[in-house]
């Protein structure tokens, strides 16, 4: 094994943990904006007529723009783990 392919599968496991740690902070914040947005928006057509449908179809808009926003996250964060993989298991063949 070369001094790079043990560097490489030594720093495999921190970067993998700390890739977990930044999707966690992002789902977090995610769903902290969700929660804003669902009390903030709807106070703005409360006054209107119908406002209870139009309360009900905005928060199932907020709900399925976060469900894509938080889809999004998931992605990177197995985007990153399997670019990880790859530079290891480049590494390791080299």
């Amino acid at each position: 094994m070369t001094e790079h392919t043990g560097y490489i599968s030594t720093a495999n496991a921190p970067v993998a943990e700390r890739l977990r740690q930044i999707a966690d902070i992002k789902l977090a914040a995610t769903e902290v904006l969700k929660s804003l947005t669902s009390v903030l928006v709807p106070l703005s057509v409360i006054m209107l007529p119908n406002s209870e449908e139009l309360v009900s179809a905005i928060d199932k808009v907020v709900d399925r723009s976060f469900d894509i926003a938080v889809t999004f996250v998931e992605s990177q964060y197995a985007l990153g783990v399997a670019a990880l993989n790859q530079l290891s298991s480049a590494a390791a063949s080299s």
